[in-house]
């Protein structure tokens, strides 16, 4: 049908555009330390900026990064930025991949992180992520 093929050439537009930023920015080098550490990214091709990059004591690499957006709140001052601290959900062996889930939360206790949303539901494979937060309070 013909919706199902204008999706199809969506899909295959974005994924030519998303390969060719990702290589784009490989190739400027925005990326050098993140594709050093592919394999601790949920997804090998979408790892972040080295120059926002979210950096923790103990230099474990962290697919996250820091990111300030101005003008969210009424104050008229520099603190009118908000800033947050983005990431891929961590990973666990029994969903996909290596246990990144220690590192992450050594990474938000560090950075004194209040608040954590997570976007991706839990399901095995690479397109969910591993439940990283107790199941009981305290």
């Amino acid at each position: 049908n013909a919706r199902e093929r204008i999706d199809e050439l969506a899909l295959t537009e974005y994924d030519e555009i998303s390969d060719r930023d990702h290589r784009d920015m490989v190739n400027a080098g925005l990326i050098r330390v993140g594709m050093q550490n592919a394999q601790l990214a949920r997804y090998s091709n979408v790892v972040g900026w080295d120059a926002t990059r979210t950096v923790v004591s103990t230099g474990e690499w962290q697919n996250a990064n820091h990111v300030c957006v101005r003008g969210l709140t009424s104050r008229p001052t520099k603190a009118d930025e908000m800033c947050a601290i983005i990431s891929q959900g961590p990973m666990h062996p029994d969903y996909h991949g290596p246990d990144t889930i220690p590192a992450f939360w050594s990474m938000v206790h560090e950075h004194s992180v209040s608040t954590v949303v997570a976007l991706a539901s839990v399901e095995p494979g690479f397109r969910g992520c591993a439940r990283y937060w107790p199941t009981v309070e305290g």
